[in-house]
C-alpha cells in the first residue's frame, strides 16, 4: 500500500499475495530504474560528443526464490537456463551504418558489440571476440562450432596472453 500507484494495490489476480507484493515493488523499482536511464540518456545525448550508452542487468530478480516457479522466457528457453539470461540495451546518438540483431547474446561478447557501435578501432583481442559474436550469432560458450570455440580460446591464451602467470 506504501507504493506509488499502480503498484500500490496486487496487479496479478492469479498470483499469491507475496508474488504479488514482490512483483509490485520490482515493478516500481524499475519504474523508477528506467526514468533514471532516461534522463541519463538525455544529458549525455545532448552535447555534441558521440555517446553509446550500453545498460545490462547483472542478475534476475529472484523474489525470495519464487522466480523459479515462473515461465521461463523464450530467451531462457532457447538457451536451456532460465536463471543466466540478463537483458542488455544499446543506445547511440549517432546513426550507425550496421544494423546488429542477436536473439540471444553472451555478455562476453558485449564489449566488441560495444566497440562496433560507437565506431570505435579494435585491437586483436576485440578483433576476435567480435569474429566470434559474428560467426557463433552471439554465443559464446555454446556456440555450436565447437572447432572454432577452441581456435579462438587458443587464440586468447596462447596468442594475446589475456591472462598471464
Amino acid at each position: 500500500s506504501e507504493l506509488p500507484k499502480p503498484f500500490d494495490h496486487p496487479l496479478f489476480a492469479g498470483l499469491d499475495e507475496q508474488l504479488n507484493r514482490n512483483l509490485s515493488n520490482y515493478l516500481t523499482r524499475l519504474q523508477m530504474s528506467a526514468a533514471a536511464i532516461e534522463k541519463l540518456q538525455q544529458v549525455l545525448f545532448s552535447g555534441k560528443r558521440s555517446v553509446v550508452l550500453a545498460h545490462f542487468g547483472d542478475h534476475q530478480p529472484s523474489f525470495d526464490g519464487l522466480m523459479m516457479g515462473l515461465d521461463p522466457t523464450a530467451a531462457a528457453k532457447a538457451l536451456g537456463d532460465a536463471h543466466s539470461v540478463t537483458y542488455y540495451m544499446l543506445r547511440g546518438n549517432q546513426v550507425t551504418k550496421e544494423k546488429f540483431d542477436y536473439p540471444v547474446l553472451d555478455i562476453g561478447l558485449l564489449g566488441g558489440l560495444i566497440l562496433d557501435v560507437a565506431t570505435i578501432p579494435k585491437d586483436a583481442f576485440f578483433e576476435a571476440n567480435t569474429r566470434m559474436r559474428e560467426r557463433c550469432h552471439g554465443r559464446y560458450m555454446d556456440c555450436g562450432d565447437a572447432p572454432l570455440l577452441e581456435s579462438y580460446l587458443s587464440f586468447l591464451f596462447n596468442q594475446l596472453h589475456v591472462i598471464e602467470r
